[in-house]
């Protein structure tokens, strides 16, 4: 006669106990937590247009890389010799631009015949290049000189 030793795996769930917004920012950050039934830890990672800045085990900080794009939030449980493997849970996160501050143009309040200015601009937040445009009048326009 043979004999079997039968061990017994309790099964596990997952419960995300802070949840991931619907949306976030390019360069902001959000926390997550989850928790398993066993009591096991829960393995926290992100892919797509994020990562994880910081923790990952119960508790993770997710930073957002991009402001177009989906970030995936993914909380795992391996499960050991007690407890099987947990199922996933995913949380799925669209990327959205930040709102630039205001630009200020500092104009050239009046000009004489046969004489230039310099345009220029002061805020913003995205360091990109400004470009000038004339829309009518007797002046003439080079890049940021504007001349009557």
């Amino acid at each position: 006669s043979r004999t079997f030793a039968i061990t017994a795996v309790s099964s596990q769930t997952i419960t995300v106990t802070t949840n991931a917004p619907a949306s976030a920012p390019y360069n902001g950050s959000f926390a997550v937590a989850a928790t398993a039934s066993s009591g096991l830890p829960v393995a926290i990672t992100a892919t797509g247009v994020c990562s994880v800045s910081s923790g990952g085990s119960g508790t993770a900080v997710v930073l957002m890389s991009s402001g177009t794009g989906t970030c995936s939030v993914q909380y795992n449980q391996a499960g050991n010799s007690s407890y099987s493997a947990a199922l996933q849970v995913t949380q799925s996160i669209t990327a959205s631009k930040i709102n630039q501050a205001p630009l200020v143009v500092n104009a050239v309040s009046s000009l004489t015949y046969n004489t230039s200015g310099t345009l220029s601009v002061t805020g913003g937040s995205s360091g990109g290049a400004v470009t000038y445009q004339l829309e009518s009048g007797p002046c003439t326009l080079v890049a940021n000189q504007i001349t009557a």
